[in-house]
């Protein structure tokens, strides 16, 4: 994974910040990410810490496996879907079903389908899947349903409790001049509460949707819907897309698309992505006027 560092900064930022699903809902109904009630100011001297912690690189747990210091909400929705497609592939003993309904139950530390649904350390996914084979190296993947966390605890350093709803749509194959094509889109939506490890404080992620569409070839995604609300009992935020983000998984960064963080007394961090940088920019007052308070060029390492 290629990570974003901004120079003189220590906020970091990947592709993989955004890494979920895309359908034509909105989110199943769910509204616009609120504020919490105890939420942070947003300052010119705190913008970029609190960037930090809504989009801090997915492997500093998944792939490095470090204890987590600060909770990353993406990395709730990277381990559901990861965990459903493994679910399906597990229980029904099959790389390629068709019309299939599911309610698997699984132990979060073991991994071991022995568990019962409602226990503690347990993952339960319930929904239907189809697919179909079209005989000429294509074909088609659709599954929706729930996974449902009990004290989650799958040795990546957060534990989880909540419910989360997702569709799933691939589609694969050859066009008409024979060339391979391989798309995908996806949704999350729901609320999980996330408990980093060595901790006693729960962060509560509610109002979470995140929609994304990928193509397997090139890599390109485009996310439709971003958002959440993030509540760790002080210094709460609400984070929503207000623009499309578009980029590619093998860039250092999305190349178009804006983010806004709503914080105490209606103020405001704005994120503003293009192909060469970012931009992050402040209303402290909630008067809807942005100073600017870094413009960064992007820097792979």
């Amino acid at each position: 994974m290629k990570i974003l560092k901004i120079t003189g900064s220590s906020l970091l930022l990947s592709s993989a910040l955004i890494i979920t699903g895309c359908s034509s809902d909105d989110g199943g109904g769910v509204g616009k990410a609120t504020v919490p009630k105890d939420a942070i100011p947003l300052t010119a001297a705190n913008a970029e810490t609190v960037i930090s912690k809504s989009f801090t690189a997915t492997d500093v747990i998944l792939a490095k496996g470090t204890s987590a210091t600060t909770t990353i909400p993406s990395e709730v929705v990277d381990q559901v879907l990861d965990g459903i497609r493994s679910n399906f592939r597990s229980a029904t003993g099959a790389d390629m079903v068709s019309g299939v309904a599911f309610n698997y139950t699984r132990d979060c530390a073991t991994g071991q389908p022995d568990a019962i649904e409602g226990d503690l350390n347990t993952k339960t996914d319930k929904g239907n899947e189809t697919a179909t084979d079209d005989g000429s190296g294509g074909g088609t993947y659709k599954a929706s349903g729930t996974s449902s966390m009990v004290e989650c605890d799958e040795g990546n350093g957060v534990t989880l409790d909540g419910k989360v709803s997702y569709t799933w749509s691939e589609v694969w194959g050859y066009d008409a001049n024979q060339d391979y094509f391989s798309n995908y889109s996806s949704k999350v939506s729901g609320s999980v509460t996330m408990t980093p490890n060595g901790s006693t404080t729960p962060i509560d992620l509610t109002n979470l949707v995140m929609n994304r569409e990928h193509n397997g070839v090139t890599n390109d995604y485009t996310i439709t819907k971003m958002q959440y609300t993030y509540n760790p009992g002080t210094d709460g935020f609400a984070l929503n897309m207000t623009t499309t983000i578009e980029g590619n998984d093998n860039a250092c960064n999305p190349t178009a698309g804006v983010v806004e963080i709503s914080g105490a007394n209606k103020s405001k961090v704005r994120i503003t992505y293009s192909d060469t940088g970012v931009l992050v920019e402040v209303d402290e007052n909630g008067d809807g006027t942005f100073a600017e308070v870094t413009t960064t060029f992007f820097a792979c390492v």
